[in-house]
């Protein structure tokens, strides 16, 4: 017998809606687990690029950044990099912005590694360095970057998703790599309540059609509840720093957990923090590495690794340095 019409059109509704969700980019740029069941992230932060343009210790620092870059990418060789904001100085960049992106990005292009970005505050402060569309733009041109355009109508360019697949034939995403744009720089530095409901809808929607997923978030600039977090007898990592973090209260860690299904969530910002702590309903919450050496501080550079596996929903993490050390793994 066929379904009743109300049931027909719940179904094309259902259908419709997972054709939506499903991922737009081409088999080249599908997330997938290896064939040993790992995937591999490493977390570029606050690189900074730009900020001495007219100086002689200016493209010094920035070699240096990429650096960092170049070898955490020979040591690591994670399957994508997430840029989590303040790629640019653009407050300091007097014209061109895209220059420096394409700087940012050069050690992914030359080891062929796949990269998604978040916005920081520092990113787009001059309208010289290029507005975040502008930018935004700049940065999908690439064939290796999956980052995406958020859609219309709420705060922020770079509230995105990305589907992580068991195997490159699997159909059902594993894992979701959700991205939220933090603001700052010609923005309020926060994650606005629209935002969060789209974060709600996508997410409910995610587990509507494919069950309840796992999931991690990035972005640039830590809620209020990152504040008096850190205890060392429960957290692992550096604490010295101030939390210095949006501008109000909008208990994002509370809704990832209650409604992503999230495990983790990564952030830069505050340049003398890489600490991960608990937080409530099972999440970790960290900071990562000061990748840059543009931006405050002399702490030595490093980049966050967060290793995903098939067979455990737990988050591995570490903190591979530039001289090739590993610190603070949990």
């Amino acid at each position: 017998l066929a379904p009743p019409k109300r049931m027909q059109h719940h179904f094309a509704c259902v259908i419709l809606f997972a054709l939506a969700l499903a991922p737009k980019e081409n088999e080249s740029k599908k997330l997938c687990f290896n064939s040993n069941g790992k995937f591999k992230i490493a977390q570029f932060a606050d690189l900074h690029f730009g900020e001495g343009e007219n100086t002689t210790w200016g493209p010094q620092q920035d070699a240096n950044s990429t650096r960092v870059m170049e070898n955490v990418l020979k040591w690591e060789q994670p399957d994508v990099v997430i840029y989590t904001g303040d790629q640019i100085t653009g407050n300091n960049v007097n014209d061109n912005g895209t220059a420096y992106w394409g700087q940012v990005v050069e050690p992914c292009v030359q080891t062929d590694t796949q990269w998604a970005i978040v916005f920081g505050n520092h990113d787009d402060l001059s309208v010289s360095s290029g507005t975040r569309k502008e930018l935004l733009k700049f940065d999908t041109s690439y064939p290796l970057s999956l980052s995406k355009f958020g859609p219309d109508g709420i705060h922020g360019l770079t509230n995105y998703y990305l589907p992580l697949y068991n195997n490159c034939n699997a159909q059902n995403p594993s894992w979701i790599l959700y991205f939220l744009d933090s603001g700052g720089g010609t923005y309020p530095e926060l994650v606005y309540d629209d935002q969060i409901d789209w974060f709600k809808n996508v997410s409910s929607e995610i587990k509507h059609i494919y069950g309840s997923i796992p999931s991690l978030t990035f972005l640039h600039i830590p809620s209020t509840e990152y504040e008096n977090l850190y205890q060392q007898s429960l957290c692992f990592g550096m604490d010295d720093d101030d939390v210095s973090p949006q501008i109000n209260p909008n208990q994002l860690l509370t809704v990832l957990t209650a409604f992503g299904n999230t495990k983790a969530v990564f952030v830069g910002h505050d340049h003398g923090n890489d600490w991960c702590c608990p937080f409530a309903g099972g999440l970790m919450v960290c900071y990562g590495r000061h990748t840059g050496y543009g931006g405050y501080g002399d702490w030595a550079r490093g980049s966050r690794i967060i290793e995903l596996s098939t067979d455990t929903l737990s988050v591995k993490t570490y903190v591979r340095m530039e001289d090739g050390s590993i610190i603070d793994g949990n």
